[in-house]
């Protein structure tokens, strides 16, 4: 299973862009992610294999917690081995 509840907030001059994102998968589940240009598809995935740092948020995958914001905990690129 993969949960998380993950924000993250964006600006580029006079705009400011913010994501608020949660959502459980089960395992073995298919999920596809779709959506404009520009509406975070990619981000979501850079925060979830950690390339990118949540402003706040958990991320927890088959009940190993990958990143918690109260705790400052974060596991490292190399030891979520994630890719996409």
């Amino acid at each position: 299973m993969i949960k998380f509840n993950l924000q993250k907030a964006f600006s580029s001059g006079r705009n400011t862009f913010a994501l608020d994102l949660a959502l459980e998968i089960e395992a073995g589940t298919f999920v596809a992610i779709r959506g404009k240009s520009g509406a975070g598809k990619s981000t979501l995935l850079r925060l979830i294999a950690g390339l990118t740092p949540p402003d706040s948020g958990e991320i927890e995958v088959g009940g190993s917690k990958w990143y918690q914001s109260e705790v400052k905990k974060s596991l490292s690129i190399q030891e979520r081995n994630i890719g996409f």
